[in-house]
């Protein structure tokens, strides 16, 4: 098959190694470990110093400056508070993990075209969802891990949709949406169906209104349909299909939705128009589940909605100019993530990615 001769290339190594860390390079690893991507960053330096476009968009540099802002000022408040488990590590994760990760990603796109970065993403996904998916469920990994091997399979399935063979794409897809069933991640289930919606709507629109006519008979017969499903997802150990139907079984969604309303009914109130070094989002009472919200408690109102309009900004030049391109619905599945749960350990798969959307939107790549 075409897509194994990616195997040829040096540039899917280096995409391997950067989604490999983005996964497996945790907050919790000892600081002393974040010399890692810091030598990967130089070694990548060494190896392609002729090829690399010394040049940085505007679009990019105006990023990692508000990525710097918020980093600068959570180290700060970290220090002031004596918070350093939590602000303070996850400053230093964004600028000597997250950073050089940022920055090889970004020259790595200048170095290939559209549809090598696709074959670079979807075989390094591919290899790295099958890996931990046979990992979790042979007991390997832990299980409460669940949510980060649905989210890689979840991923893959998106990327799969760029595979020209017609069958061999659903095929591909049933595949790894059958083992985000098994994973018991509902976060990763709704994010592709999230991603479908964007993408019928942006290109099918006419579908949507029909589909809009389905949800209506689905709602309609509510009680029957989850009769079905909870039967299916008993009998095949579908534990995905379990947890996604307690949010239609329970009054408010069950206690995890429940709970995120609470919080952020609890610190939009805290929100203060210039930045905060004095309240820390990272008290459990207090977690966000939304990065959204975290970034603006720390940094404020007035520089977190420049960063807000900054992303939103961007998704939205995206979806007019490249509605089309598979690429583009990757940062949008992280978008989903990235506003119901806290902390860079799960907002730093979008931070990333938007990287993508950004270089995209420059109109330069070779497709």
């Amino acid at each position: 098959m075409k897509i194994l001769k990616t195997l040829n290339h040096s540039s899917f190594y280096w995409m391997f190694f950067l989604i490999l860390f983005l996964y497996g390079f945790s907050t919790r690893f000892p600081k002393l470990l974040l010399v890692i991507p810091v030598g990967l960053f130089f070694l990548y330096l060494c190896l392609n110093i002729k090829d690399l476009k010394t040049k940085i968009d505007n679009s990019f540099l105006a990023y990692i400056t508000l990525i710097s802002v918020f980093g600068i000022l959570l180290f700060i408040g970290g220090i002031f508070n004596l918070d350093f488990e939590q602000r303070v590590s996850d400053a230093s994760y964004i600028f000597l993990a997250l950073f050089p990760l940022f920055f090889i990603f970004y020259f790595e796109m200048n170095k290939s075209s559209q549809y090598r970065i696709f074959q670079n993403l979807f075989l390094s996904y591919f290899i790295l969802s099958i890996l931990l998916f046979i990992l979790l469920r042979t007991g390997f990994i832990h299980w409460n891990r669940y949510q980060h091997v649905g989210n890689c399979l979840a991923a893959t399935s998106i990327l799969a949709f760029g595979i020209k063979n017609i069958k061999f794409k659903w095929i591909i897809f049933f595949i790894l949406l059958i083992c985000v069933l098994l994973t018991g991640s509902r976060q990763s289930l709704a994010g592709i169906l999230f991603v479908g919606i964007i993408y019928v709507i942006l290109n099918r629109f006419k579908l949507f209104i029909a589909l809009l006519g389905f949800v209506l008979v689905l709602i309609i017969n509510k009680e029957y349909f989850i009769e079905i499903l909870s039967d299916i997802a008993r009998k095949y150990d579908m534990f995905t299909i379990s947890r996604l139907l307690v949010v239609f079984k329970q009054d408010g969604g069950g206690i995890s939705i429940i709970t995120r309303l609470e919080i952020y009914d609890r610190l939009i109130s805290e929100l203060t128009v210039l930045p905060n070094l004095f309240f820390s989002p990272y008290k459990k009472e207090y977690f966000p589940h939304n990065y959204f919200l975290e970034y603006s408690l720390t940094s404020g109102i007035l520089i977190g909605f420049i960063f807000t309009l900054f992303i939103f900004n961007n998704l939205y030049k995206g979806m007019v100019k490249n509605r089309n391109n598979i690429l583009l619905y990757l940062p949008l599945f992280y978008l989903l993530p990235f506003n119901v749960s806290s902390g860079i350990a799960a907002s730093k798969y979008f931070l990333f990615f938007i990287i993508l959307i950004m270089r995209i939107n420059k109109n330069d790549l070779i497709k």
